[in-house]
């Protein structure tokens, strides 16, 4: 078995704040729904992301909102990559860890977003549109042989601590995403990052 690290794309790769209140605010939109603040959607966003939706509109279904969702995108801005993610994703790939993306990202943009950051050749896999990370999580452990003793799960909203936790994986919050610190403190990652610099050390330091 090896060490692998799981990254979420959102978030994480990217900082993808600002892009992500645009989405989600232009989604609700198309059903009525009006804006709502920055900070209330850091509080009430949740994944999988179906639960956020339904909260603000209890009839909609996961194909409405990726109708929606696709219209949205022709409006809002892209994510941007976390400035120093190329040479430090090159450094973590010289430690001879299995490096995987889980995202709920649609599978168009994630590959756009790769070659802008010159990092096609990083991950040895990538799974995308993924709904309810803990479901899949278990199975990529398995799939990857990963040693979940030596394994992470990277993520910036508390559904993603849960899910590397219950695939019984170390989980690392980040502080660039949605969530708050106070908020990732709540389900209690193993570490919280609160830029690049920390991340790093964290992880080349084990």
């Amino acid at each position: 078995m090896k060490k692998g690290i799981i990254f979420d794309w959102s978030g994480v790769i990217t900082q993808n704040l600002e892009s992500i209140y645009c989405l989600a605010m232009t989604v609700l939109a198309q059903f009525g729904v009006d804006k709502i603040s920055l900070a209330e959607f850091r509080r009430e966003w949740e994944q999988p992301y179906m639960l956020f939706y339904n909260k603000y509109v209890p009839d909609l279904t996961i194909g409405e909102e990726k109708k929606a969702f696709a219209q949205a995108l022709k409006k809002c801005p892209r994510s941007q990559p976390y400035p120093g993610m190329n040479e430090f994703l090159r450094k973590l790939k010289k430690t001879g860890a299995d490096l995987l993306i889980l995202s709920s990202e649609l599978p168009d943009y994630i590959p756009e977003e790769m070659e802008a950051l010159q990092i096609e050749n990083v991950f040895s896999k990538i799974y995308f549109d993924v709904h309810d990370k803990e479901k899949v999580i278990r199975s990529i452990v398995a799939e990857r042989e990963l040693d979940p003793n030596k394994s992470y799960f990277i993520g910036d909203t508390t559904h993603e601590i849960e899910a590397g936790r219950a695939a019984g994986l170390k989980t690392i919050g980040t502080l660039w995403g949605i969530h708050s610190r106070e908020k990732l403190e709540t389900v209690k990652p193993d570490f919280i990052a609160a830029d690049l610099v920390e991340l790093e050390k964290y992880l080349l330091e084990r």
